[in-house]
């Protein structure tokens, strides 16, 4: 997740970024900006990062003329000593409101919150539904049938009671359209539903051995460059 800070205090600059790296590790500070015209420069010549914290007050004025200047369609958590502002924070895309003096308990409910609203946000644009033939029958899918898609020279959509269908589309296509919390893809060649996976085991050169809870003659292998990913998936 790429964060970016906007505030113009050292210490409090500091502290948060602390707070935030050890609350989520997958997070990367792009930069700590000061200013209203750092802000405006850096919005418009960089990507857009998927969420800010952003002092209301900063040295050369009100944080809010920044989006006079810039559309910005990143996610919010305003931080201020005062609250005076809180209603026309809302005028943009607000997750929190922190106030100073905050602390990391704050800042976990903060961050908490943007992840419940990046959720429901992401859940609009995932494909749930799928089609599938086989003979002269089509069936339809929800995504929570589906066990894994494996590639065997062609593509096989596998469903949780053990179906096993062609399926007309490619692995990269499919990890876009799909839910991250849900489907991963562990190897080159498969994608797999979390919730048909019952355990693991270590196999060979650091890769891992995963049994499901369904009926199943494919192996599905973690492979040693995706285990360290997987683990930090199947945690969340």
């Amino acid at each position: 997740m790429k964060v970016l800070l906007i505030e113009d205090e050292e210490q409090s600059a500091k502290k948060l970024e602390g707070y935030l790296k050890a609350l989520d590790s997958s997070i990367t500070i792009l930069s700590v900006l000061s200013s209203v015209r750092e802000s405006v420069e850096y919005l418009q010549s960089k990507s857009e990062p998927d969420l800010i914290f952003l002092d209301v007050q900063l040295a050369d004025g009100d944080s809010f003329k920044i989006f006079d200047k810039v559309r910005c369609e990143a996610f919010i958590i305003f931080v201020t000593a005062y609250d005076q502002h809180s209603l026309q924070a809302f005028d943009l895309n607000t997750v929190s409101y922190l106030l100073k003096p905050f602390d990391q308990d704050g800042v976990s409910r903060a961050l908490k919150k943007y992840y419940r609203m990046r959720g429901k946000q992401k859940a609009e644009s995932f494909q749930s539904r799928f089609v599938v033939k086989k003979g002269s029958n089509f069936f339809t899918l929800s995504s929570s049938d589906i066990a894994y898609f494996i590639k065997q020279n062609v593509l096989y959509l596998v469903t949780r009671s053990g179906d096993k269908f062609l399926y007309d589309s490619s692995l990269g296509s499919l990890e876009k359209q799909l839910d991250s919390e849900y489907f991963f893809r562990i190897s080159r060649g498969c994608i797999v539903n979390y919730e048909c996976i019952k355990s693991f085991k270590p196999y060979t050169s650091h890769r891992y051995l995963l049994d499901l809870n369904l009926m199943s003659q494919d192996d599905l292998i973690v492979s040693q460059s995706r285990a360290a990913l997987f683990k930090k998936w199947i945690k969340k």
